[in-house]
């Protein structure tokens, strides 16, 4: 889930939220990499089963597939499609907002220090919703927020470590989590229970004010359910009050957003072309990854013995797969059950790179920016300096070919001013 330059140098790969793939840097023998004695594909695909089992991610998973909706609803009723792309209704730029207020920076510390002070920061959205997010101070001076991902992390580093040894991580993004637990009065609670509250706090909607409204007010709680070995228990049962004021538990919660998430995905992509994706989808959102409710699976993998979890993975590979693992040469491959094989879900990542660079009014390719293509071989000039041109031409590529799978390649594509556009 890691990517930037600075962290390109401790991990080897990443994970695409929302989008089911694995990116990997290395370009020589990739798929014999994917294996779970493999620790950089044992972690990222770590990441995957936390996208389709976490509530928090599984909301951005459906924030994901709206914003693939209305950019095909905008662009068909203005009869064009401009760069770069404003035209979002109010409803999804309360979900993208809060999506970059929770989700964080990437950010790598080796060395951070201990928390000497924290400070909430809350910001009002368009829909009358409140999002937070909490900065740290550390003995050291130095300044960081704790967000989302650094809570999805710490499960992965944690469940990691029950196949390897302990390594020098760096503070963050790795370590961040612990140093905070320990701010907050929690980190003498074993390991088990410190999973259980961070994947608890995973099933809200905004994971780093609920663990620290939660270690405010249950501290004493937790430590005694930690004590008795009632963790599980404690956390099931909780119950809180919605925005929509009803009782929730993480229970209703998970069934919530999973339901949700397949309805909004079979309005978004309900084209033909995406039959088989819906169908892997309702597969694996109705897999039984630890029991019949798929309650903190995490937890429940921390739990195994190393080879048992081993084993696990390997069955959850084998039963519901991994759609899209692609590396910086640009080969892909999919690794979903026969029955699932579809082409189309290179075009699902491939669409949302597509979205993002027109959003952003991009020049180049995205394809060639994350060197995913070397370029149309006779036009690579226009794959460096206006992509738009290829899709406008209609130039056989993957980028031309997923703006056809979204109905969209007989538009007008049109560059703009900014300042014209508002002016207008």
């Amino acid at each position: 889930m890691l990517k930037n330059k600075v962290l390109n140098s401790i991990t080897s790969a990443y994970y695409i939220p929302s989008k089911y793939t694995i990116f990997s840097y290395n370009s020589r023998d990739f798929k014999k990499k994917t294996n779970f004695d493999d620790a950089t594909f044992f972690h990222e695909f770590l990441h995957f089963i936390q996208d389709v089992t976490l509530p928090y991610l599984l909301r951005q998973a459906t924030a994901s597939s709206l914003e693939r909706h209305y950019f095909s609803l905008s662009a068909c009723h203005a009869q064009k499609i401009t760069a770069p792309f404003y035209n979002w209704p109010g409803d999804y730029q309360t979900l993208s907002q809060q999506y970059d207020f929770t989700w964080g920076n990437q950010q790598a510390i080796e060395n951070f220090g201990t928390i000497t002070s924290h400070e909430k920061i809350s910001e009002h959205s368009i829909n009358d919703i409140n999002v937070h997010k909490y900065e740290l101070t550390s003995s050291t001076g130095m300044k960081c927020t704790l967000s989302a991902k650094d809570l999805i992390e710490f499960i992965t580093r944690k469940i990691e470590n029950k196949r390897w040894k302990e390594k020098h991580y760096y503070d963050i993004p790795y370590k961040i989590v612990d140093i905070v637990l320990d701010y907050l009065g929690l980190g003498e609670i074993c390991d088990s229970t410190k999973i259980l509250l961070i994947e608890f706090c995973l099933y809200n909607d905004n994971p780093v004010n609920q663990l620290f409204f939660i270690a405010k007010d249950h501290k004493h709680e937790i430590i005694k359910a930690d004590d008795n070995n009632t963790a599980y228990d404690f956390f099931k049962l909780y119950q809180w009050r919605s925005r929509g004021n009803f009782s929730e538990n993480v229970l209703s919660k998970l069934l919530r957003r999973k339901k949700s998430h397949l309805e909004y995905f079979k309005v978004c992509y309900g084209e033909d072309t995406f039959v088989t994706i819906r169908e892997w989808l309702h597969h694996v959102l109705t897999y039984k990854f630890n029991d019949d409710n798929n309650l903190f699976v995490f937890y429940f993998l921390f739990q195994l013995d190393p080879m048992k979890l081993k084993f696990t993975l390997e069955d959850y590979l084998t039963e519901i797969g991994i759609p899209v693992l692609i590396n910086e040469a640009g080969e892909h491959i999919s690794m979903t059950p026969v029955k699932f094989t579809s082409n189309s879900f290179i075009n699902f990542y491939v669409e949302s790179l597509l979205i993002q660079s027109l959003q952003d009014g991009d020049w180049m390719c995205p394809l060639l920016k994350y060197k995913m293509c070397p370029g149309v071989k006779n036009n690579y000039i226009w794959c460096k300096n206006d992509f738009l041109n290829i899709l406008a031409s209609r130039h056989p590529c993957l980028m031309t070919e997923t703006l056809d799978k979204m109905n969209l390649s007989h538009l007008p594509i049109i560059r703009i001013n900014p300042i014209d556009f508002y002016e207008a």
